[in-house]
């Protein structure tokens, strides 16, 4: 799939790549509602360069699974996760979960929760800090 997405990259350029890979990332169900976000992350997307967006990808591609290191480390961890996220299907999440101490679910939510849910995802942060002192 990332080699796919570097060749669709080099042949179309980062504001085609940009302005169609943002909207999939939220829930198709609230886009009308979001498109003013979508809107706005788009247009900062295409402030990336082609080569950053390239590197990104492979990086993506090539990284090692590092579930050991996450499983391993002994301090307090979250994972905010996104009911609709079909990035990073809920169902792959979930996988985690037993990984970290602090797991939640935004419900109806895709991929960037922190857009899509702002003000729940920092309560859901300072939460999360609080408990950390």
């Amino acid at each position: 799939m990332r080699d796919r997405t570097v060749i669709f990259l080099q042949k179309y350029g980062v504001d085609t790549f940009v302005t169609s890979f943002v909207p999939p990332l939220f829930p198709e169900t609230r886009r009308e509602e979001l498109n003013s976000d979508i809107q706005k992350a788009i247009e900062q997307g295409k402030n990336c360069s082609l080569e950053g967006l390239i590197a990104l990808t492979k990086a993506m591609r090539d990284r090692k699974d590092r579930m050991e290191v996450l499983a391993n480390f002994q301090g307090p961890k979250m994972m905010i996760a996104g009911e609709l996220d079909t990035a990073v299907p809920i169902e792959a999440s979930r996988k985690h979960q037993n990984a970290v101490t602090d797991y939640v679910e935004l419900p109806a939510t895709g991929h960037v929760g922190m857009i899509e849910r702002k003000e729940e995802t920092i309560e859901i942060i300072r939460s999360f800090a609080k408990n950390l002192t």
